[in-house]
C-alpha cells in the first residue's frame, strides 16, 4: 500500500515538476552549438582582423606610413606573436616613426628581445640589441647580452668588448679590465679582431686614466700608442689617439710637440680609407678643436651626404641623425663665419625635431646662430626653453656656465653688448670661458668701442690656445681694424693657419699691403712683386672672390697706379659686389682723390644697396660734411635712422647730435641725446657724450643720474661709467676728500685697458692739481712703460718735468722712450746716440743751434740714430730762424722714415710743414699720426687747426674740436681752435663762451693768454659791449707790459681803443 501510495506520487510528482531531461538534453546541445558557433565565429573574426592588421601594417609600412605600420602590426602581433618577419617589422616601423619618441624605441627593443628569445644565435639581431641597449645607455641588459652570446660563442670578435663596456657602465671597472686584458691577450695575433682590438685598446686608456694618477696616464698613452702599432692601417687607432692627446691638453697650454703628433695622427686617420660616418663624427669634432676647419669641412660634407636609408644604420634614428649632422654643420660655418646657411638649417631642425633630449642638444649651436644673425627673439625663445629642460643644472658646474654663455649671446643678439660683456667676463675671470665665448667677447669689445680690449682678450686666449686658428685670423681682422698693421701682419702670419685656404691668403695679403704704406717706409720692390704673384694666383683661383679684385686696387694705389685701380674696383662692383666690399673701397679712393661728388654719387648708392647697415650713412654723412654739406650730412643721418634696425641706431643718433652741438645748435643735439636715452637703458655711449657736455656736468644730480644709468647697462666690468664717475668726484666740491676712490677707479680703468690713455691723464691730472707730483710722474712712466708710443702721456710727463727744471730727466725720458730703428740699432751702439742727445739737450737749453746744427752735420754714427735725429730735430724748432726750422722739419722727416711709427716725429714734422706753408704734407703727417693715435687731443687740435686756418674747412674742422673734447673737455688749446673756428662761422656769443672756458683752465702761457684776451676784447666790442671789451683790452696791454706777448701793431691797435682812458685806468691801478 505504502509502496503503491510512494510510487504514485512519484509518478505523479515527475509528471508535475520533475526534469526533463531530453529538455536538458536538446538545450545543452543547443548550447554547445552556440558556444562553438561564437568561439568560430570569435577567431574568424581574430583571423579576419589580424589578416587586417596585417595587411594595412604591411601596406603602410611599403609605403613609409611608420606611425601607422606599427598600430597594425602590433594588433596583428596580439593575435600572432610568434611571426618573426612580422616581428622584425614591427621593430623597424617603432625606429622609423618620426618625429623621434623614446616609447617608440623602447617598443622596438621589446620586439627585438621577442626575436631573440626565438632565435639566440642570430648575429644580427645580437648585434642590433646591442646598439639599442648602447643607444639607450642600459648597461644591465647590454651586459646580459654579451654573456649570453659569450657562453654561446667564446671566441666572438665584439662580445667582450660589448661586455666591458656594460660593466663599466655598471661602475665595475676591475671587471672590465680583466675581461678587456683577457680578451686583448687573446687576440693579439689574430687581424680577424682588429676592429675590436683597436676599441679594447681605447677602453683600457680610459680606465687607466680614470685612475687620476701621473702612472694611470702613462698607461693611458702607452694603450693608444700599443693600437696604433698593432693596426696602424686602421683610421680609429690613430683618431683616438689624437683624441686623447687634445684631451689632456684641454686644460693646459698645448706644446708644439703634441701638436704636431694631434696633426699627425688626423691627418694619418682622414688619408685612411672609411666608410664608417661615425669616423667622420670624430674626425671633424677634432680638426675644429684645433681650428682647422679646412681639413674638418671634408668630414662635415661626407656627414652631410650621407643617404637618409643609410643613416638608421649608424645613428639609429633620423632625427638623432639629423641632429648631429646639423650640430657639425653649425658649428663648421661658426668657425669659418658663414653661417648664414646653417640659420636656414637651424630653423628647419627645430621646427621638425621634437623630443626634447634631442632638442635640448641642438639648442645651444642654434642660439648661437641666431645671435650672430641678430634674431634676438629666437634666440631668447631657444634659451627658455633650453633652461626648461636642464633647470636642473642650472645653479652649478658646467650647466651654470652654459647658460651664462647663452644668457650672453642672446644680449648680444638683443644687442646688448654690455651685458654680454659682464657675461662672458665673469666666465673669464673663473677659467671657464670657451673658445666661441672669447670670439664673442673680443666682438663685443670691439663694438662698445674698446679695441684695443678686444685684441688684448684674444691674445689671452692664445696664449693658452695657440692652435685654434681662426682666432688668430680674427685677431688679425682687429688688428688691422685698429690700425696695428705690424700686429695684424704677425697675427695673419700664424704657422697654425692654412696657406691653402683663400680667406687666410686674402687676410695675409691684406696685412701685408697695410703695412707697406709709403708713410711707413719705402716700398720694397721685391715685396710688391711678391704681392702681385699672390694676387694673380688667387684671382686665377677663385676669380669671383670680390675681396680678391679690392686688394688687386689696392697694391695698384700703392704702386701709384690710381687710375688702374679705380677701374678694377668699377668692374668689381659690375661684375657683382653684393655685399658693397668694393664699392666701399671705390668711395674710400674717391675720397682720398678729393672727388667728393663721386665719393657721394658712390656712397648714396650704397645706402641703397645696403640701407640696413648703419655704417653706410655715416660714410655718406662724412661725405656731406668734407663737402660743406652739413644739412645734406644730417638729413642722411636722419634717413638712415629710419632704414637702420632701431636697437642699431646709436651711432647715427650720436653723430646728428655731435654735428648739431658742433654747429651751435646745442640744445636741440642734447635733447636728441637725452631722448634716445631714455628710449635706450643700455645706450652707453649715448650717456657718455651728454656727460662731456657742460651743460650736463653742471647740474650734478643730473650727471650722477646718467653715470648710474651707465653703471646698470655696463655691469660691474664696465669702464665707461668708472671713468665719468671719477671725472665727477673731481668736479666736485670735496674732490679733496675722493682721492682715493677716484685713484681706485682709474686703476681699475688702466688695469683693464693698459693702452687706454685717458684715465692715465686723468689719474695724472688729478695728482697735480693737488700738487702731489711724484705720484703724477709715477702714473705716467708706468704707463709709458707698457705704452712709450703714447704721445700725450709722454707729453704731459716732459711738461711735468720741465716746470720742475729737470732738464736732464727730460733727456732720460725721450732716451727711454724713443724706438730705436732695427737697421740703426744693428750698426750703431747705443750709448754713442745717448752721448750725443745729451749733448744737443745741453745746446738746446743755451739755444745754441748753430752749434746743434754742426754736430748733427755729418749724418753719420750716432748723428744718423733717429733718436739723436729726434732730440735735434725737437730742439732745433724751439728756433725762428727759418734755416734752423728747415734742418729741424729734414730731420723730422728722416726720424719719419726710420720710425714710421713714432707719432711725436710725424707730430713734429706736420708742424713745421705747416709752418713753411706745405700745408698738404702738414695734413698727410697729421693723419698717419691719427690712424696711430686716434684718441690724441693735440693731434686732432693740430689738424682742426690746419683744416681751418689754411683750407677753411670750417665745419670739419668744427666737428674734430667736438671730437677732441669728448676726449679731454680740458684740453688747453681745442677750446682756443674752437672758438677762432666760431667766430669765423659767425657763431660770435659761441666762440665768446669759448675763450671765457679757456681762460679759466691752468697752465696757459701768457702768450696764449694775451692773444685770448685780445680775442675777447675784438669780440666783445663787435657786440657792442665796450666796457667788458675794454677791461678785456686792459688786461691784454698789463699782461704784454710783464711778458712782452704783442707785436707792434697789436699794442697799436689796443692803444688806439684804450686811448687816455686806458692811462688814467693804469695811473690809478699803480
Amino acid at each position: 500500500m505504502s509502496l503503491q501510495i510512494g510510487g504514485d506520487a512519484m509518478h505523479a510528482a515527475s509528471g508535475r515538476g520533475g526534469v526533463n531531461v531530453k529538455v536538458v538534453v536538446i538545450i545543452a546541445i543547443v548550447s554547445v552549438g552556440l558556444i562553438g558557433g561564437a568561439l568560430v565565429i570569435r577567431h574568424a573574426r581574430r583571423q579576419m582582423a589580424s589578416s587586417r592588421a596585417l595587411s594595412e601594417g604591411a601596406a603602410a609600412y611599403r609605403a613609409g606610413d611608420w606611425h601607422t605600420a606599427a598600430i597594425e602590426l602590433r594588433e596583428y602581433l596580439a593575435y600572432h606573436p610568434e611571426d618573426r618577419d612580422t616581428i622584425e617589422m614591427y621593430a623597424l616601423a617603432c625606429l622609423r616613426i618620426q618625429p623621434y619618441e623614446q616609447a617608440n624605441v623602447g617598443a622596438a627593443i621589446g620586439a627585438y628581445r621577442a626575436l631573440y628569445s626565438l632565435n639566440p644565435a642570430d648575429r644580427t639581431l645580437q648585434e642590433t640589441l646591442v646598439r639599442l641597449y648602447q643607444w639607450v645607455q642600459d648597461a644591465s641588459s647590454l651586459t646580459y647580452i654579451a654573456r649570453a652570446i659569450l657562453q654561446d660563442n667564446p671566441n666572438h670578435p665584439k662580445a667582450p668588448v660589448w661586455l666591458a663596456e656594460g660593466l663599466m657602465g655598471l661602475q665595475r671597472p676591475a671587471e672590465a679590465g680583466r675581461t678587456l686584458s683577457d680578451f686583448i691577450e687573446r687576440c693579439e695575433d689574430d687581424v680577424a679582431f682588429d676592429r675590436s682590438y683597436v676599441e679594447a685598446c681605447r677602453m683600457m686608456a680610459e680606465l687607466a686614466e680614470q685612475e687620476l694618477t701621473e702612472e694611470g696616464e702613462r698607461r693611458a698613452e702607452d694603450w693608444l700608442d700599443r693600437a696604433v702599432a698593432r693596426v696602424d692601417e686602421s683610421p680609429w687607432s690613430f683618431a683616438y689617439r689624437a683624441a686623447w692627446l687634445l684631451q689632456r691638453a684641454d686644460d693646459q697650454v698645448l706644446e708644439t710637440g703634441d701638436h704636431e703628433r694631434i696633426v699627425a695622427d688626423l691627418q694619418a686617420a682622414s688619408s685612411r680609407p672609411n666608410t664608417d660616418p661615425r669616423l667622420d663624427v670624430l674626425l671633424g669634432d677634432l680638426w675644429m678643436d684645433l681650428g682647422n676647419y679646412v681639413q674638418a669641412a671634408a668630414h662635415v660634407q661626407r656627414l652631410a651626404a650621407l643617404p637618409a636609408d643609410r643613416a638608421p644604420a649608424y645613428f639609429l634614428h633620423r632625427d638623432a641623425w639629423r641632429v648631429l649632422v646639423f650640430q657639425r654643420a653649425a658649428r663648421l660655418a661658426l668657425g669659418t663665419g658663414q653661417w648664414e646657411p646653417a640659420v636656414d638649417q637651424a630653423d628647419t631642425v627645430l621646427s621638425e625635431v621634437i623630443d626634447p633630449a634631442l632638442r635640448v642638444a641642438a639648442l645651444p649651436v642654434a642660439i648661437r646662430l641666431y645671435a650672430l644673425a641678430g634674431r634676438g627673439s629666437d634666440a631668447a625663445r631657444c634659451h627658455d626653453e633650453y633652461v626648461a629642460v636642464v633647470r636642473y643644472e642650472a645653479d652649478v658646474g658646467a650647466g651654470a656656465d652654459a647658460l651664462r654663455l647663452q644668457r650672453a649671446l642672446v644680449a648680444w643678439a638683443e644687442n646688448r653688448p654690455y651685458q654680454a660683456i659682464e657675461h662672458l667676463e665673469a666666465l673669464m675671470t673663473a677659467g671657464r670661458l670657451d673658445p666661441t665665448g672669447y670670439r664673442l667677447l673680443a666682438q663685443a669689445c670691439a663694438a662698445t668701442g674698446q679695441r684695443r680690449r678686444a685684441i688684448a682678450v684674444l691674445q689671452d686666449y692664445l696664449l693658452g690656445r695657440p692652435h685654434d686658428a681662426s682666432t688668430w685670423m680674427q685677431l688679425a681682422q682687429q688688428c688691422l681694424a685698429a690700425g696695428y698693421y705690424e700686429e695684424a701682419n704677425t697675427a695673419a702670419a700664424a704657422p697654425v693657419l692654412d696657406g691653402r685656404d683663400p680667406a687666410v691668403r686674402a687676410l695675409r695679403v691684406r696685412c701685408r699691403l697695410a703695412a707697406m704704406r709709403p708713410a711707413y717706409g719705402p716700398v720694397s720692390a721685391q715685396e710688391v712683386q711678391a704681392l702681385q704673384v699672390e694676387l694673380d694666383e688667387l684671382r686665377e683661383a677663385w676669380p669671383e672672390r670680390v675681396d680678391v679684385k679690392v686688394l688687386q686696387a689696392d697694391l695698384l694705389v700703392l704702386t701709384g697706379r690710381r687710375d688702374q685701380a679705380e677701374r678694377v674696383l668699377r668692374e668689381a662692383v659690375a661684375s657683382g659686389d653684393p655685399l658693397g666690399i668694393a664699392r666701399r673701397s671705390l668711395i674710400e679712393r674717391l675720397r682720398q682723390a678729393g672727388r667728393l661728388e663721386d665719393a657721394i654719387l658712390e656712397a648714396t648708392f650704397l645706402c641703397g644697396q645696403a640701407g640696413d647697415q648703419a655704417e653706410t650713412w655715416t660714410q655718406l654723412a662724412e661725405l656731406h660734411l668734407m663737402a660743406g654739406q652739413t644739412d645734406r650730412a644730417l638729413q642722411a643721418l636722419k634717413d638712415g635712422m629710419e632704414q637702420v634696425d632701431p636697437n642699431r641706431t646709436e651711432d647715427l643718433v650720436l653723430r646728428h647730435a655731435i654735428i648739431e652741438i658742433g654747429r651751435g645748435r646745442r640744445e636741440e643735439g642734447i635733447e636728441r641725446l637725452e631722448a634716445f636715452a631714455d628710449a635706450r637703458p643700455d645706450a652707453v655711449r649715448v650717456r657718455a657724450a651728454l656727460l662731456e657736455q657742460e651743460e650736463i656736468r653742471a647740474d650734478p644730480i643730473r650727471a650722477q643720474t646718467l653715470v648710474d644709468q651707465m653703471r646698470q647697462a655696463e655691469g660691474e666690468s664696465g669702464l665707461l661709467w668708472r671713468l665719468h664717475q671719477a671725472r665727477l668726484w673731481l668736479d666736485a666740491v670735496d674732490a679733496i676728500d675722493r682721492q682715493q676712490e677716484v685713484a681706485d677707479l682709474l686703476g681699475l680703468c688702466i688695469a683693464a685697458d693698459p693702452q687706454w690713455a685717458r684715465p692715465v691723464l686723468l689719474l695724472g691730472a688729478m695728482y697735480e692739481h693737488f700738487e702731489q707730483l711724484p705720484q703724477a710722474e709715477g702714473v705716467y712712466r708706468r704707463h709709458l712703460e707698457t705704452n712709450p708710443g703714447n704721445s700725450d702721456v709722454v707729453g704731459r710727463l716732459v711738461a711735468l718735468l720741465r716746470e720742475q727744471e729737470r732738464f736732464e730727466d727730460v733727456v732720460r725720458v725721450q732716451d727711454q722712450l724713443v724706438e730705436l730703428a732695427p737697421q740703426a740699432a744693428a750698426s750703431i751702439p747705443p750709448a754713442e746716440a745717448r752721448l750725443l742727445a745729451q749733448r744737443v739737450g745741453l745746446l738746446a737749453e743755451r739755444r745754441d743751434f748753430d752749434t746743434i746744427i754742426r754736430v748733427m752735420l755729418p749724418r753719420e754714427g750716432p748723428a744718423k740714430h733717429p733718436y739723436t735725429q729726434f732730440v735735434a730735430a725737437s730742439a732745433l724748432a724751439m728756433s725762428r730762424d727759418p734755416s734752423h726750422l728747415a734742418v729741424a722739419r729734414q730731420l723730422y722727416e728722416d726720424v719719419c722714415q726710420a720710425l714710421p711709427h713714432y707719432v711725436p716725429a710725424r707730430h713734429g714734422a706736420a708742424m713745421l710743414a705747416w709752418q713753411s706753408g706745405d700745408h698738404q704734407q702738414a695734413v698727410e703727417h697729421l693723419r698717419l699720426a691719427l690712424a696711430d693715435a686716434p684718441d690724441s687731443p693735440d693731434l686732432i687740435n693740430d689738424m682742426a687747426w690746419i683744416l681751418a686756418e689754411t683750407e677753411h674747412r670750417w665745419t670739419e674742422a668744427l666737428v674734430l674740436t667736438e671730437r677732441g673734447l669728448a676726449i679731454d673737455p680740458n684740453h688747453r688749446h681745442l677750446r682756443d681752435t674752437r672758438a677762432m673756428i666760431l667766430t669765423h662761422l659767425g657763431r660770435i656769443q659761441e666762440a665768446h663762451a669759448e675763450w671765457v672756458r679757456y681762460l679759466g683752465q691752468r697752465g696757459i702761457e701768457p702768450a696764449q693768454r694775451g692773444r685770448t684776451l685780445l680775442s675777447l676784447g675784438r669780440l666783445s666790442l663787435q657786440t657792442g659791449q665796450l666796457e667788458q671789451g675794454r677791461q678785456y683790452l686792459q688786461d691784454a696791454r698789463q699782461l704784454d707790459r710783464e711778458h712782452e706777448v704783442f707785436s707792434d701793431a697789436e699794442r697799436a691797435e689796443i692803444e688806439e681803443v684804450l686811448g687816455p682812458a686806458g692811462e688814467t685806468t693804469k695811473k690809478t691801478g699803480g
